[in-house]
């Protein structure tokens, strides 16, 4: 899997060497609402101020995200950048390229870190054989059932390799993302695990760690939010998939999504032929079908995580993710990748890129 080619990587300018240990990459749009919570967080970390930088690139922000981002330079060494009309891909890359530390740490704007999160990433990227490392997120507290139901995964960052981490809290040394060529400005979404995998195919490895975790305020708490989230992040896992078929890159998403799109036209095509004749057997065999896939994971991950309670929540969820994944890949927009730096497009705003699913159907 080679290396891809970005622009956004080249250097804005000659840049001098410094003390700087880490450069903390945020891209932002319209972050007015959580971008100063980020940064206060930032701003009281174990570590020495002098030996990190924080990189805010903007997305074309029309609200105070900007102004906030600056008003913190007297707590933090903080610059921000403009780049407008840009896939989260091109938003990071483009930050890389004025980053003067000799390690990358991404982060997302509504995300909040621990006070020792860059001490504990320099211990772990300091040691022989690191690659990427970082952590799924933490959800906040007073959480709604639907986040503890689905992003409670106390499985998630157990220490160990994992097929990815979400771009949110990705770190890894500056001269390994440019030998592999960063992120592919081509994806909108699921830029961050199509990365990791890259990483992998180069020999780096993929690690996620518990002392690296964040807690992300942008998690769904109300099941439109949720279906809007999942049909945002869905959006290239199928053109990921398409990309590299030998790898099955994104396999198990795609064919629960599969699955589910032909339950849902099997299920359509018994309520017709009930209405039509009166007879329920093809109706029922795909009500059972479809049924018997969603309470399995379900209860898969219910045994996982000794709760059961979770179980009617996780099938009505699993079938809201399947939904919504269906819809992604009957636009036909989503099998292929987008333009870079694509002018008149207006992204959605700058999260992540993607997130692990309760039932294990990571993107």
């Amino acid at each position: 899997m080679p290396p891809v080619s970005n622009p956004s990587l080249r250097p804005q300018e000659t840049i001098t060497p410094g003390r700087i240990r880490f450069s903390v990459i945020i891209p932002a749009r319209n972050e007015e609402g959580v971008i100063g919570q980020c940064l206060e967080r930032l701003s009281q970390l174990d570590y020495p101020r002098e030996a990190f930088e924080v990189i805010v690139v903007d997305n074309g922000s029309t609200d105070r995200t900007t102004e906030i981002a600056r008003s913190w330079g007297s707590a933090l060494n903080v610059t921000v950048l403009p780049k407008r009309n840009a896939h989260i891909s091109a938003v990071r890359n483009f930050g890389v390229a004025s980053a003067r530390g000799e390690f990358l740490a991404f982060l997302d704007a509504d995300c909040l870190v621990s006070a020792k999160w860059l001490r504990e990433a320099d211990t772990l990227l300091s040691a022989d054989g690191a690659g990427v490392v970082g952590a799924h997120y933490r959800i906040p507290e007073e959480s709604s059932w639907l986040a503890r139901a689905w992003y409670q995964d106390e499985h998630a960052n157990r220490g160990g390799k994992t097929s990815y981490v979400p771009s949110g809290d990705l770190l890894m040394r500056r001269p390994d993302f440019l030998r592999i060529g960063g992120f592919d400005e081509t994806l909108e979404t699921n830029e961050d695990y199509e990365l990791c995998q890259r990483a992998q195919a180069a020999g780096l490895p993929v690690l996620a760690f518990p002392q690296l975790e964040v807690v992300h305020l942008g998690t769904p708490q109300t099941l439109r939010a949720f279906y809007g989230k999942q049909r945002w992040h869905g959006k290239h896992v199928f053109y990921v998939f398409l990309s590299n078929l030998p790898k099955l890159q994104n396999a198990k998403t795609v064919f629960f999504t599969l699955y589910i799109f032909l339950s849902l036209a099997g299920l359509a095509a018994g309520a017709v032929r009930f209405i039509w004749s009166g007879r329920l057997g093809v109706l029922a065999v795909f009500l059972f079908g479809l049924l018997l896939a969603l309470v399995a994971l379900a209860l898969r991950t219910a045994m996982a995580r000794k709760r059961w309670a979770i179980v009617l929540p996780l099938v009505a969820l699993n079938l809201v993710f399947g939904v919504a994944r269906v819809a992604c890949v009957l636009d036909p927009k989503n099998w292929f990748g987008g333009e870079r730096d694509s002018g008149g497009e207006k992204p959605e705003p700058s999260r992540d890129g993607a997130h692990s699913g309760a039932s294990g159907l990571h993107d």
